[in-house]
């Protein structure tokens, strides 16, 4: 299918791809099937990275380039897809809306086939395009929206995510994490995760699915089958689950099931070894057994099954690029995110088939399934304006959200019934901050209500004419062997505090995992995060203004 390009005017270069955006709301998926020749039909099923911002390159950009696997260059994505005929491209590294929704532009105008345009953006666009904070909307992370008790709340942020995502020219958000995170040692999943309980995971994750499908966006869970029982990065080596098969379909398997059968668009499988699952070793991502046995027939999952990232050096240390895109390929994948060598993975799938390895039926009912995951997400595209699309990202309306959400999460644990937070608590406290917070909101947020934070010190001297006192922790981190940030220090002045009869109140800016480490205070506030709302938020429950209705989404 051989699309006419027609020159555009300086006038329409204003619009986001709006003769992309008509053709791909005409688009018809088995028409065009039809018309592509067997390489570019191999082409669909390749999603290729790219950056936006190499006009402009970060400190940061500059330093992961150095060391990333990719080609992300606007040269070189181009050429990927106007020789090579690629389907997909996902956005990688920082940048901010306005930049990648032009050079979005630029790749959809020399595709073939209108490009499936794909993101991680599972706290919102924040995730990938914070180069200028004041452009987007920082929304929680999935384990702060798992201490809601109002399950409503998590479709809602889906459903706004959703929106956010269509206003710039993205089709597929690659979210919600449905990873239970059962081992707090966990480095790459932690608080992308909604908790550890198998059945609020599964819900969360398919209400926030929900949304995001409702606006109009393709959702994708990952990391099957189930990437949250690790202590190994995925990025950097091949972490091995040991348990065995009945223990993954009563655990790590279920949040997959459930949205599985509540239609989600996509699943996404994490390069991990799982013997029970598959006794040759291979990952997952790369093993038929898993790929096909057990999602696609056992779980009877008809929608994209796509690859994490084919970069990773779970799997890129011990395969060939070329050879690396064909095993997954032969797993069963329909996408395949990242590729490292695209014209000789296409040269490799495509000897697969004429050799008669794989049937070019196959093939074919593949792409189909693409192009008609494709045709439903354009479907609901809408042409902005660029300055549109920046004014929606920002509405009042998106703040508010924010606010509501993270207000939403803040969790009490109270072991002292005689504590009773007001405006006379706040006002009769020493209040102390440790580690720093970002904005200084919770600092400034105190003195607005005359109330001096004292800062570094939680020395008993600094509490000598208070009987309560109040420490905000900050700076703090999600790995357990650096002890999440908390210093010996810290704890030994607490118990100080205690032993000279203090009453103490930990407010934590991180990690609920933190908690136990403070065994004798009389209260903990846990805001899992520390944005500026998050800050605020803590001190009006100091104040008694706001009463805590989150609960913890792990079991300590």
């Amino acid at each position: 299918m051989k699309k006419k390009h027609v020159k555009k005017s300086f006038y329409f270069t204003a619009y986001f791809a709006i003769s992309t955006l008509v053709a791909q709301q005409a688009l018809d998926p088995e028409k065009t099937l039809e018309q592509l020749t067997l390489r570019e039909k191999i082409g669909q099923l390749f999603m290729v990275a790219a950056a936006s911002n190499f006009n402009a390159p970060t400190e940061q950009l500059a330093s992961l380039m150095q060391t990333c696997p990719y080609t992300m260059e606007q040269d070189h994505v181009m050429k990927m897809i106007t020789d090579h005929h690629v389907g997909g491209v996902i956005f990688l590294y920082k940048s901010d809306p306005i930049t990648q929704m032009t050079l979005t532009q630029k790749f959809q105008d020399v595709a073939q086939v209108p490009l499936l345009i794909a993101q991680d953006s599972e706290w919102g666009l924040s995730m990938r395009l914070d180069n200028d904070p004041t452009k987007v909307v920082r929304y929680p992370r999935a384990m702060t929206l798992g201490a809601l008790h109002d399950r409503q709340k998590i479709y809602d942020v889906g459903y706004e995510i959703g929106k956010q995502c269509a206003a710039i020219g993205v089709h597929m958000n690659l979210a919600p994490v449905a990873d239970i995170n059962n081992n707090r040692r966990n480095p790459v999943i932690h608080d992308r995760s909604f908790g550890n309980n198998p059945l609020k995971v599964a819900q969360r994750a398919a209400l926030f699915a929900k949304g995001l499908q409702d606006a109009g966006v393709l959702a994708c869970a990952k990391h099957f089958p189930g990437h949250g029982d690790t202590e190994v990065d995925s990025h950097l080596d091949l972490p091995v689950i040991k348990h065995n098969r009945e223990r993954f379909k009563t655990t790590e398997l279920l949040p997959f099931q459930h949205v599985a059968h509540q239609r989600i668009d996509a699943i996404m499988h994490a390069h991990i070894c799982v013997p029970a699952l598959d006794a040759t070793g291979k990952p997952s991502s790369l093993s038929y057994p898993i790929v096909t046995g057990l999602l696609k027939k056992e779980l009877n999952f008809n929608g994209l099954s796509i690859t994490d990232g084919l970069g990773m050096d779970a799997v890129r240390k011990n395969y060939a690029s070329g050879q690396l895109e064909l095993e997954a390929f032969l797993a069963g994948n329909d996408l395949l995110l990242c590729p490292l060598d695209v014209p000789q993975a296409m040269q490799n799938i495509e000897q697969a088939i004429t050799h008669g390895d794989v049937d070019e039926d196959d093939l074919n009912q593949r792409v189909l399934k693409i192009l008609k995951a494709k045709a439903r997400a354009f479907a609901q595209s809408k042409a902005y304006f660029f300055q549109e699309a920046q004014a929606y990202l920002i509405r009042p309306q998106a703040y508010e959200l924010q606010k509501d959400l993270y207000r939403s999460a803040i969790t009490l644990l109270t072991y002292n019934n005689q504590l009773h937070f007001d405006t006379n608590f706040f006002d009769e406290s020493c209040i102390i901050q440790i580690g720093a917070l970002p904005e200084d909101y919770f600092k400034n947020s105190c003195r607005h209500y005359g109330k001096k934070v004292i800062t570094g010190s939680v020395l008993p001297e600094a509490a000598a004419d208070h009987d309560t006192v109040v420490i905000a922790i900050g700076d703090m981190n999600k790995f357990v062997d650096k002890q999440f940030g908390i210093t010996d220090t810290l704890l030994d002045d607490i118990k100080q505090l205690k032993k000279i009869g203090k009453k103490v109140i930990v407010a934590l800016f991180g990690t609920p995992y933190s908690i136990p480490l403070f065994k004798d205070v009389d209260a903990i506030i846990e805001a899992y995060e520390d944005v500026p709302v998050a800050q605020e938020a803590v001190v009006d429950t100091l104040r008694g203004i706001l009463k805590p209705t989150g609960t913890l989404p792990i079991m300590l």
